[in-house]
């Protein structure tokens, strides 16, 4: 009895760490992703004609999908699938495949991000993130 009050508290407390470990990371998500937007901001401003601004835009684009989507999003996805590992428990039961895209979602999803939110985090439309969001349902659903 006392071994398995003692197996619970020291589970509690990894899954205290690992919460906390996960905040850490979302707020480093967070601050990542205000940098983005400051930089974006920055060079949008210092250019004006459109074939600078396009050329640009697709410069920020780049730099936001390799910023933030390797390490970054590599360590949060751990952390998340120890935390909350009956997330992914039914699709990996009905053998469902989820692209890195759809991780994300589900991930920003739960954590509690809005269309917005995920939009900017994500580097996609908001449009694209419903999108994104209906096809992950009709894949989990069918």
């Amino acid at each position: 009895m006392l071994i398995e009050k003692l197996n619970q508290y020291k589970i509690q407390v990894e899954l205290k760490q690992k919460e906390e470990e996960l905040a850490k990371q979302q707020e480093h998500l967070r601050i990542s992703n205000d940098q983005i937007q400051q930089l974006k901001q920055e060079l949008s401003n210092k250019h004006e004609t459109e074939k600078s601004q396009l050329s640009l835009n697709k410069i920020i684009r780049i730099f936001n999908q390799k910023y933030i989507s390797d390490k970054d999003w590599g360590e949060v996805i751990i952390l998340f699938r120890s935390i909350y590992p009956e997330v992914f428990s039914e699709p990996e039961q009905k053998n469902i495949k989820l692209s890195a895209n759809d991780i994300r979602v589900i991930i920003l999803q739960k954590l509690g991000y809005t269309n917005q939110g995920m939009s900017e985090i994500l580097n996609i439309s908001i449009e694209g993130v419903k999108k994104a969001k209906q096809r992950l349902n009709k894949k989990l659903h069918n």
